[in-house]
């Protein structure tokens, strides 16, 4: 219930949640990603969602490209559902 106060967010993913060394790209672990970003779109969430990967400093590229693909296919996977659930203009005229 976080709706207004909630202005900035930093995703991350863990292979256990009960371990906070335990991060992985975002989509490879236990945090339902989709979701929180189900919720913040019904929220109309106005705000950021940043990566936060602190794994494999010498060369985290590989593991931040991971996670941004997975978090643009949750984005791009909502935004299809979006338009599916919208009827178009031609399905709500009158017929007559």
């Amino acid at each position: 219930d976080a709706g207004p106060r909630l202005h900035d967010m930093h995703a991350k993913d863990l292979a256990d949640l009960s371990k906070r060394d335990s991060q992985v790209a975002v989509g490879e672990g236990k945090i339902p990603i989709a979701s929180i970003f189900r919720a913040l779109q019904t929220i109309k969430f106005p705000g950021y969602v940043n990566l936060e990967y602190e794994i494999n400093a010498k060369d985290p590229l590989p593991g931040m490209q991971i996670s941004f693909a997975h978090m643009r296919g949750v984005l791009a996977g909502l935004a299809e559902s979006s338009v599916a659930m919208t009827p178009s203009k031609s399905s709500t005229k009158a017929r007559g």
